[in-house]
């Protein structure tokens, strides 16, 4: 009778695509702000491509490090999501993605005020203004000595100098 026949067959296993787009940022709104990424693929890939969920500018989309410029939208928004995905993977491999998220903060605006001459011994009003991404504050004065407030975590409040003459320096400094 007839002999046994055997066949083979290759299996090609092609490594899969792991792609890493970072961690969530948080970016103060400052006038020019932009944010740095460095993303990694590795795996059955080693390129890829960074796309928004706004409607801010990349330096090279294309690139894995980039630089990207909020647009309006982002700024209203107050966040966008950063997605970088991989670019022809091996074999049947799929393409494959990772998001971050980058949350902007409003930069706070603080105005502790004019500048005034008083007396020596007088105790003044003094008022300050704080707002944008802030809205408590606490005073300083420099020399650290040279005087005391009502009450220094309040934005309005009196100033009582402690020194016979010259100049004082009032800080107000935003919190939160």
């Amino acid at each position: 009778p007839c002999n046994s026949v055997t066949d083979s067959k290759v299996i090609t296993v092609d490594p899969a695509v792991v792609v890493n787009a970072g961690l969530d940022q948080q970016i103060c709104l400052i006038p020019n702000a932009t944010v740095s990424l460095t993303g990694t693929i590795t795996g059955g890939a080693n390129t890829g491509t960074w796309s928004s969920s706004g409607d801010g500018t990349f330096s090279n989309s294309g690139s894995l490090t980039t630089v990207y410029t909020p647009g309006s939208q982002d700024i209203t928004n107050l966040s966008v999501t950063l997605t970088l995905t991989s670019i022809d993977p091996v074999g049947p491999c799929n393409a494959v993605n990772d998001a971050l998220t980058v949350t902007f903060f409003v930069n706070p605006v603080v105005n502790a005020g004019n500048d005034t001459t008083i007396c020596a011994g007088t105790t003044i009003p003094i008022s300050g203004t704080i707002s944008g991404g802030a809205s408590t504050g606490t005073w300083t004065v420099s020399p650290s000595n040279g005087g005391t407030f009502g009450n220094a975590n309040n934005l309005q409040t009196t100033f009582t100098p402690s020194i016979p003459s010259g100049s004082l320096w009032l800080y107000l400094t935003s919190i939160d």
